[in-house]
């Protein structure tokens, strides 16, 4: 927490800023007296027949995190008071969300917006006297960056800490020091033990500020070759040597969205470049050169990486960032990138909307959570619920994430009907997806866990088997039931050890000419 004589010293300055700019624009200030919490002081202010009164808070810090502090306390404390909030520097989300909240604002930079009655003042412009360096250095460093990564390139995931930092190759306090400042800063969501991105264009395009892709290490050279035949060999030349490349700029753009000619490759390499150049017959040039070699200065570039074409090219934020660096036709070219594939981080949400989809998220981690417990009638209704809350046509990447429920949906389902030889939740599932092969045909499009994908399949093809009206049906649809506990059980689907048991299960009464489905008692 600040020391107190610090916030004493904010308060005095904010106090003499404010009365400053109010007198300004022809307004008496009176009667200021102490406050009670959370307003620091109060204010009457005048000006012909308007009166109004003011209650000012007063904070160390305009980081997100305090004024979202602010703005939840003063919701019900507001009364006849005007709120307003004072701090050193108050940044333009900031002051989004301050004027998101129907709160003024006053900073020591010169910043403020207030307005109440028939009184409007703004002003606008003026840059942190002291400005948040280290801030963005902590959330944007090269290693630091992998958590931002993560969390753009997957926007709807909840994660774990301990998850993350697994997967991003990094210590778990380490992490959690970046994710303090993301949550401060008020990117990120907290949601019981998960964390979620809040604020995908603030995130991205507070990367953007601070990044250049020129921070890699830029090895320029020329290739006689055609650019195109260029790209093939790399591809080939990586693979023989086991290393990594991924195209970016205009040559990972032209496979993504082109927009802009431009007759150079650049690519990250990972590797040795001497040896690479020689056998590559590259040759370094100052000047002229049609290929540019990136080291990359973290190894998080190629998270997400894409194989499109026979290619490999970054992911797409990875790439909408050098672009956005590389400044002059770079530029259009990421805006080509972002209207194409980016609109689920660039397009906002309203609050409504951004509280539907959050609500959503929670439910679907909150029945994925307890498909392991049993009780799939529970999980069922959780998924009903957290589809309800974004009907309709959304963006690109929560459509994908809504179909990926239906999925689990689909298998709770018939876990129910199962269960409880109730063939109204076999119905269900036919409203979701017509036919197994229907389901097939979308998990594997969605790349859902192919195992768990034919146990489902399995498990719709023996309750399809128990109601079966001729032995003919019988026959074919326990012949299905085969050919999925084949696949389900395969080594190669990564199945794990309970669906493997359950599928054998069904398999086995199958075999003993049962007509009832499985059952939690056959298990």
């Amino acid at each position: 927490m600040p020391k107190l004589i610090e916030t004493q010293n904010i308060m005095e300055q904010g106090r003499i800023q404010l009365q400053q700019v109010l007198e300004e624009a022809g307004l008496r200030v009176e009667n200021i007296q102490s406050g009670q919490k959370p307003y620091d002081f109060n204010m009457i202010v005048r000006r012909d027949r308007l009166t109004a009164m003011l209650g000012v808070g007063v904070s160390s810090s305009g980081l997100p995190r305090f004024i979202l502090e602010f703005a939840g306390a003063t919701g019900l404390k507001r009364e006849s008071l005007y709120p307003v909030f004072i701090a050193p520097y108050v940044s333009p989300r900031g002051a989004q969300i301050l004027k998101a909240h129907q709160i003024g604002f006053c900073d020591l930079a010169g910043n403020c917006y207030l307005t109440f009655g028939s009184v409007l003042i703004s002003k606008t412009g003026a840059s942190n006297p002291l400005p948040a360096r280290k801030e963005a250095r902590a959330m944007f460093s090269p290693r630091a960056s992998r958590i931002a990564r993560a969390f753009l390139c997957d926007p709807l995931c909840g994660w774990l800490q301990k998850d993350l930092a697994q997967k991003l190759k990094m210590s778990l306090g380490y992490l959690h020091s970046v994710i303090v400042r993301l949550l401060e800063q008020d990117y990120l969501l907290r949601e019981g033990e998960r964390l979620y991105l809040k604020n995908r264009k603030g995130l991205l395009s507070a990367w953007g500020a601070a990044y250049q892709y020129t921070r890699n290490e830029v090895l320029e050279f020329y290739s006689s070759s055609d650019l195109g035949e260029f790209e093939e060999v790399l591809d080939q030349y990586c693979e023989e040597k086991k290393t990594r490349y991924a195209l970016t700029l205009f040559a990972g753009a032209r496979y993504r969205a082109p927009f802009v000619r431009y007759p150079r490759v650049h690519a990250y390499f990972e590797g040795d470049v001497d040896t690479a150049a020689r056998e590559l017959d590259l040759k370094p040039v100052p000047t002229g050169a049609n290929v540019v070699l990136l080291i990359p200065y973290d190894e998080g570039v190629f998270y997400k990486m894409q194989r499109i074409q026979n290619r490999n090219i970054v992911s797409d934020v990875q790439l909408y960032l050098d672009l956005q660096s590389a400044k002059g036709r770079a530029e259009e070219q990421a805006a080509a990138l972002g209207i194409q594939h980016l609109q689920y981080l660039l397009q906002e949400h309203t609050p409504e909307q951004e509280a539907r989809v959050h609500e959503f998220l929670r439910l679907r981690d909150e029945g994925q959570a307890k498909e392991g417990n049993g009780d799939f009638l529970d999980v069922a209704r959780l998924y009903e619920v957290a589809l309800s809350k974004v009907e309709g046509r959304w963006d690109e990447n929560i459509e994908f994430h809504k179909a990926y429920v239906r999925l689990r949906l689909w298998r709770a389902y018939l876990e129910v009907a199962a269960q409880n030889q109730d063939k109204k939740f076999l119905t269900k599932t036919e409203s979701l997806f017509p036919s197994d092969e229907a389901f097939v045909r979308e998990a594997d499009r969605l790349m859902f866990n192919p195992a768990m994908a034919r146990y489902a399949a399995l498990l719709y093809s023996a309750q399809k088997f128990a109601i079966a009206a001729t032995p003919q049906e019988r026959e074919a649809w326990e012949k299905k039931a085969n050919d999925y506990y084949t696949v389900a059980v395969s080594p190669y689907t990564e199945g794990s050890s309970i669906v493997k048991e359950r599928a054998e299960s069904i398999v086995r009464l199958l075999k003993q000419g049962v007509h009832q489905p499985w059952s939690a008692n056959h298990a």
